[in-house]
């Protein structure tokens, strides 16, 4: 053992990886038992792990185990660009020290190891200090059944989403049963993980810019109503420890909807909207409602021609349609949804508040119980599965069908281990559900009395959560929600931050636009001299500049600006695997091919900045006329959109 390296290693985990610093540090290998390190024959260091018959197994070869890690490493293309390799059991490094050495630029390394004792030990033998520093390899550690190991893969893969564009397995050659089964649990986590990466990615940018026009024309009523953040300061304790009861639509709402009457002012109960009619038949008002969609037809389906409660406050983030603002006509509750994008919108409001929204609108309700310190937050409704004869939805909802059970493929288990069937989207919202629960230290008890298992809740009967929990009567939020009020002074202020801002981000994406179209045309020479045939050095350097300014004045612009990338990168990555199915080999035709590719992308780069300009100057001028209320026409008149050309 060397302290030395040891000590290298340990301080880059503190520079990049703290938590895994802090685990590591109080590990006492002198006291584990299930593995030592002998010196083999020619004097190298073997790594022993005991199996469960108490026997020990090679983790590397005795005899030399540099050659076995170039054998392992022949099964890894090493030339595949932004590729993640995901490494099971670290053993003594000799396999993840030649990988990390033979590793190309844009590639990363993802080390995964069961034992805290064992990758401790890894850092006295093999020195990584310098690929930790440099971020070309992370390492986590626990078992496949520890939800701390699914927390620390999502996370990771969270942060790497963006630089991955294929996966490659790293496996050890060992022949135990124990090893092989950890080491699919982990593939298969690792690959879960990065498909509800995607998911929540999203790959429409129509659909984001939707998302935007929604927002800047919602930005009036949100200025004008009470956000989140003043509902916390004026009441910060309100609904802390009380219980909260999230109502889905699942076809198990029929079983107990009929008993959160005997919860009503006991609970905060909030209604996911295609709960709203269920609701309705039994006579029950819920304290608020939520819609995460932000397409018309969620408005048409739900609250076109229906008179929502007055009791009820919308809770829903600023991304829905307008015209569902406009069907409630009291005070409505402002927050945004936690991500990039909404960001932006609740900077320019001075910060109304946000929520955690994962997938669904019952997540959404679930991030606002949370945000009032509810506690326990209970589920009902939320089958996301199935009934057992094919129903999708609760008996009243406005949208449900009902399929033939023997056409589905896909299939969870329940809440008593069986087998349901499910949708892909459903089986998503399952995931979301449990890895927001192991990050966020969620209580969630699921009440639906049926559907999938949604593991980390805890499983009870509504009768049985009523009769524990629902005993003291909690604040009418309709009540709280009627006595913040919001000033003219702040309205005047909001509205000109958001001019401010509007014109700041819609000239970001006219940047974007002048640049790929410059980019365009330098593409456009490059592929002639191509097909004319290059003759010279420099019309040769003329392609690779081509292709240099995509990358470094367009590409590079847009991926240092997260909010930007967020909204270009399912375009950019799939530029980047067309791209690297290319290889690595540069020819002419190579060149040619990656001139298309680049063209494709940036004729989509101009398309989206354009539409974005545009979205930002049709509502600039909506929000100005709505401003009218609080403006001098002679302030109004000094409020321009610039033109750009």
């Amino acid at each position: 053992m060397d302290e030395v390296i040891y000590n290298r290693n340990i301080e880059a985990l503190r520079a990049t990886q703290l938590g895994l610093y802090n685990i590591l540090k109080e590990v006492e290998i002198d006291k584990h038992d299930e593995f030592e390190v002998i010196k083999g024959p020619r004097g190298h260091n073997v790594l022993k792990v005991k199996k469960d018959d108490g026997k020990y197994i090679n983790y590397n070869s005795a005899y030399d185990p540099y050659r076995e890690a170039s054998d392992l490493l022949k099964s890894i293309d090493f030339e595949v660009n932004r590729c993640l390799i995901v490494g099971v059991g670290v053993g003594l490094g000799y396999h993840l020290k030649e990988a990390v050495d033979k590793l190309n630029e844009k590639s990363i390394i993802l080390a995964v190891e069961k034992n805290k004792g064992i990758l401790k030990n890894l850092f006295y033998y093999t020195d990584f200090s310098q690929a930790i520093l440099d971020k070309k390899i992370f390492f986590v550690v626990g078992d496949f059944d520890d939800e701390a190991l699914a927390k620390q893969i999502i996370s990771w893969m969270q942060t790497l989403i963006l630089n991955i564009a294929s996966i490659q397995p790293l496996i050890l050659n060992i022949s135990d049963i124990n090893y092989i089964r950890y080491s699919k649990e982990v593939l298969k986590m690792v690959r879960d993980a990065r498909s509800l990466c995607a998911f929540c990615m999203g790959n429409d940018i129509d659909d984001t810019l939707l998302g935007f026009d929604n927002m800047l024309k919602n930005l009036p009523h949100i200025i004008r109503n009470p956000g989140l953040n003043q509902l916390l300061e004026n009441y910060k304790d309100a609904y802390r420890g009380k219980p909260a009861i999230v109502i889905a639509s699942g076809p198990s709402l029929d079983k107990n909807i009929h008993l959160l009457k005997e919860a009503k002012g006991k609970a905060l109960l909030l209604a996911c909207d295609g709960s709203m009619d269920s609701l309705k038949k039994h006579g029950i008002i819920p304290d608020a409602v939520s819609s995460v969609e932000r397409i018309m037809a969620t408005y048409e389906c739900f609250y076109k021609d229906k008179v929502m409660p007055d009791e009820s406050v919308l809770v829903a983030p600023a991304v829905v349609r307008p015209e569902i603002f406009q069907s409630f006509s009291t005070k409505t509750l402002s927050l945004f949804k936690t991500e990039l994008m909404a960001d932006w919108f609740n900077k320019m409001v001075y910060n109304k508040g946000s929520v955690w929204s994962g997938a669904s609108v019952a997540h959404q309700l679930v991030g606002f119980a949370k945000a009032l310190g509810a506690d326990p937050i209970i589920l009902i409704g939320q089958d996301l599965a199935y009934s057992s004869d094919g129903v999708s939805h609760t008996s009243e909802a406005s949208v449900k069908e009902k399929v033939d059970l023997s056409n589905v493929k896909l299939y969870v288990k329940d809440i008593y281990g069986n087998d349901v069937p499910t949708t892909r989207p459903w089986k998503y919202f399952l995931e979301i559900y449990e890895n927001a629960i192991a990050q966020m230290n969620l209580n969630i008890i699921d009440a639906t009395e049926g559907g999938a298992y949604i593991k980390g809740t805890k499983l009870m009967t509504l009768r049985e959560v009523i009769d524990t929990y629902c005993v003291d009567e909690v604040p009418n939020l309709r009540y709280l929600v009627d006595s913040l009020d919001v000033s003219e002074d702040f309205i005047k202020k909001a509205y000109k931050n958001v001019f401010k801002s509007t014109i700041k981000i819609a000239k970001m994406y006219c940047l974007i636009k002048k640049r790929s179209e410059k980019s365009l045309k330098l593409n456009e020479e490059a592929k002639k001299l191509l097909d004319e045939g290059i003759t010279t050095d420099e019309e040769l350097d003329q392609v690779y500049d081509a292709m240099d300014y995509t990358e470094k004045r367009v590409v590079r612009y847009i991926t240092r600006n997260n909010r930007l990338y967020t909204f270009f990168m399912y375009k950019i990555m799939t530029t980047i695997v067309a791209v690297n199915q290319l290889g690595t080999e540069i020819t002419l035709d190579v060149l040619s091919k990656n001139l298309d590719i680049h063209r494709d992308l940036l004729g989509a780069l101009v398309h989206f900045s354009t539409k974005a300009v545009d979205t930002f100057r049709t509502n600039f001028k909506d929000i100005k006329e709505q401003a009218a209320k609080v403006f001098s026409q002679e302030e109004l008149d000094n409020i321009v959109f610039p033109e750009w050309d």
